[in-house]
């Protein structure tokens, strides 16, 4: 149920942030742990490589190794 003062549909950006976090910790635990492979989801979904990096805390050198495994150049 909405709070007074929080309209639907304005969702502010951390709780957008929350839960994005919450779904890409569900995706690495269905993975077995193994965040290469939602890297590579991810990656081809839209999300940068510096955004993988900086803003969800994944390794710089498992992104790479993605990217390289794919033959990208998403830098």
């Amino acid at each position: 149920m909405n709070k007074p003062n929080n309209p639907p549909g304005k969702m502010g950006l951390p709780r957008a942030l929350e839960l994005l976090n919450a779904l890409i910790d569900h995706m690495i635990n269905d993975e077995g742990g193994h965040a290469r492979r939602v890297i590579e989801t991810l990656l081809n979904v839209g999300f940068t490589a510096e955004e993988l990096a900086d803003d969800f805390c994944f390794s710089a050198g498992d992104i790479e190794d993605v990217l390289n495994e794919e033959g990208r150049c998403d830098g």
